[in-house]
C-alpha cells in the first residue's frame, strides 16, 4: 500500500509516497521540474521487492513553497530526505529530468548502491540549451476547460509518436500532468504550482553551474525513443552521449517511450531495476 507522509525540514514541510514491502532494501524516486512524486505511483506500485520512495520537491505536488530555488538548495532538500528515511547505504535513486544533475550535485554526499538516470543527466546543460532564452512565461489556463484540453492533447500526441498505452494507462498519464497545476489568486485561472520566478531561478542555475556526471558503479542511463524524438536526431546529445559514455555501467534505449518515461515506459524501468539492483 502506497501512504502518503511528510517530514519537516527548518520552515518546510515535504510530501513523499511510502511503500513498505518489509525488504531491507530501498529505492527513492525523484521527480523532475514541474513534476511531482504522483508520476511515479504506478511504477512504484507494481514494485514488491522494495521498499519505495517518492519526494515532492519545495514547491512541488504537497509540498510547502518559499526559501531558495537553486540546484544546491534542491541537492540538500534530497540529502535531507535520505537522512529522513534512515535507510544508511541501502538505497537506490531513480531520478528523472532535473533530479539527475541534484543527485550528481550531491558527488561525496551520498553513496546510493546503483542510479538510474531517466532521459538525462548525461550531458552539462549549459552546453545543450540556449541560455539567452530570457524569463520564461509558464502556461497559465483561463478556465479548466482550457486546461482540460491542452492536457488531452498531449496525452493524444503520444499515439502519434508510436507509444500506445492503454486508457488506464493514458488516465494516468492525464491525472500525474494535471497534478502540477493549481488554481492561481483565488481565480478561476490555472496555473503550474511552481511559480515563474522560482522555475528560472532552477533554469538560470541549471544553465551556468557546471555539474559532471555522478561517479556511481552502478550508474544507468535509459534513453527514450519515439518516432520524433530520439538521440538520434540531435547531433549536440548524442556528442555529449559519446563523451560521457565512460561514466555508465549501462546505457539502454527504450523503444517507443517519451521523455516522462516513468509514465509511459513503467514496465520496462521496472524490468531494468529487476536487473541491476542487486
Amino acid at each position: 500500500m502506497i501512504i502518503l507522509k511528510d517530514f519537516k525540514k527548518n520552515n518546510h514541510t515535504f510530501s513523499y509516497f511510502e511503500k513498505n514491502s518489509g525488504s531491507q532494501s530501498n529505492i527513492i524516486f525523484l521527480h523532475g521540474l514541474n513534476n511531482n512524486k504522483n508520476f511515479y505511483y504506478n511504477l512504484i506500485d507494481s514494485i514488491d521487492d522494495y521498499n519505495c520512495y517518492a519526494l515532492d520537491y519545495r514547491s512541488h505536488g504537497n509540498s510547502t513553497s518559499g526559501g531558495e530555488y537553486s540546484l544546491d538548495s534542491f541537492s540538500d532538500d534530497i540529502l535531507s530526505f535520505v537522512n529522513h528515511l534512515g535507510v544508511g547505504d541501502d538505497y537506490y535513486i531513480v531520478a528523472s529530468s532535473l533530479s539527475c544533475w541534484l543527485v550528481s550535485n550531491l558527488e561525496g554526499m551520498i553513496n546510493p548502491r546503483g542510479v538510474i538516470f531517466l532521459d538525462s543527466g548525461y550531458y552539462p546543460v549549459n552546453n545543450i540549451s540556449n541560455s539567452d532564452v530570457g524569463t520564461i512565461k509558464l502556461p497559465v489556463f483561463g478556465s479548466l476547460d482550457d486546461l482540460n484540453e491542452s492536457i488531452v492533447e498531449d496525452v493524444e500526441s503520444l499515439k502519434e509518436e508510436g507509444i500506445l498505452l492503454t486508457t488506464k494507462e493514458l488516465q494516468h498519464v492525464y491525472n500525474a500532468l494535471l497534478s502540477t497545476y493549481h488554481i492561481c489568486n483565488n481565480k478561476n485561472n490555472y496555473s503550474y504550482i511552481l511559480s515563474d520566478s522560482a522555475f528560472n531561478s532552477l533554469i538560470n542555475d541549471l544553465n551556468t553551474k557546471e555539474i559532471e556526471v555522478l561517479k556511481n558503479d552502478k550508474l544507468i542511463l535509459l534513453l527514450s525513443n519515439s518516432k520524433n524524438n530520439n538521440i538520434e536526431s540531435d547531433n549536440r546529445l548524442q556528442k555529449e552521449l559519446n563523451l560521457n559514455a565512460h561514466m555508465f555501467y549501462k546505457i539502454e534505449t527504450i523503444k517507443y517511450s517519451d521523455h516522462l518515461m516513468m509514465l509511459t515506459s513503467v514496465g520496462e524501468i521496472k524490468e531494468s531495476i529487476k536487473k541491476y539492483f542487486n
